[in-house]
């Protein structure tokens, strides 16, 4: 089994949010709520009144990938939809330095029932990244029956929106590579969770589960913003535990073009 790490880009900046959408003021009331509950401690909830400046941490985890000798891809959005505001001309400076540097780049999808609109996102993010071939993980991991061929037939070269400890399968030349782990996911109240040895307990479990089904890549999905120690200190500490668990598994790392490549090899493509 080999570890395919993924970031989904769902914010960069909080001024985009002022007067686009109500997710500053979803921000405020949520993590209110979870101060006043005993939830998170008064110095998490301090930084967390801090809505201005970036929200993304893409230096902090390339730098991150950089010193442990691992790489991911970035999902970047393309269009608009629950809390996702940004516009691409605004995600492109980033999608550019991300790939100068080496990594993935691929489409956190919007559309998943309009083809005219899956289509419009495959080509904006083509022309931005000046890239021919990538691949997508939709918003919220929205999808429905069609959805899997429609991003087929637009030519991407894989999709991770499914969730699941699953062997991946081909439609019409895509892969779909299921997603193993995702923060937002993994345990209950996952912002306001901070026992880390439930983290912990939680992953393993879902690592244990791949490794006995013997599931070629286990990919894992961490949204950046979480990756702030002052913000969210408990998944900053579980993210760099579970890096660490995976080299003492002795796991490989690769990238999703990789898994790809030898999916195709050992269908005789």
């Amino acid at each position: 089994m080999k570890i395919i790490l993924s970031h989904d880009v769902d914010h960069l900046y909080w001024s985009q949010h002022y007067f686009r959408d109500l997710s500053a003021q979803k921000h405020l009331i949520r993590h209110s709520l979870a101060f006043a509950k005993k939830q998170i401690d008064f110095n998490v909830f301090k930084n967390r009144l801090k809505i201005f400046g970036r929200i993304h941490r893409i230096p902090e985890l390339l730098d991150f990938h950089d010193k442990n000798n691992t790489t991911a891809c970035f999902f970047f959005g393309m269009d608009h939809a629950l809390g996702l505001i940004y516009k691409p001309s605004e995600a492109a400076p980033w999608i550019k330095k991300i790939s100068e540097k080496g990594f993935e780049v691929g489409v956190h999808g919007i559309a998943y029932a309009d083809k005219a609109r899956i289509e419009k996102e495959f080509q904006t993010f083509h022309r931005i990244s000046g890239l021919q071939s990538f691949g997508i993980r939709n918003h919220y991991l929205r999808m429905n029956g069609y959805t899997l061929e429609m991003l087929s037939q637009q030519g991407y070269l894989f999709d991770s929106t499914i969730q699941g400890i699953l062997h991946p399968f081909q439609i019409n030349g895509m892969w779909e590579i299921p997603m193993s782990l995702m923060d937002a996911s993994l345990v209950p109240n996952s912002q306001s969770n901070m026992n880390l040895e439930t983290w912990k307990n939680a992953a393993l479990l879902r690592l244990d589960d791949a490794q006995e089904k013997e599931i070629p890549y286990f990919v894992v999905n961490l949204h950046d913003p979480y990756f702030d120690e002052k913000l969210f200190p408990t998944t900053f500490k579980w993210y760099h535990w579970l890096i660490e668990e995976f080299k003492n598994r002795g796991l490989e790392f690769i990238t999703f073009g990789q898994a790809v490549n030898e999916l195709n090899k050992m269908q005789g493509n």
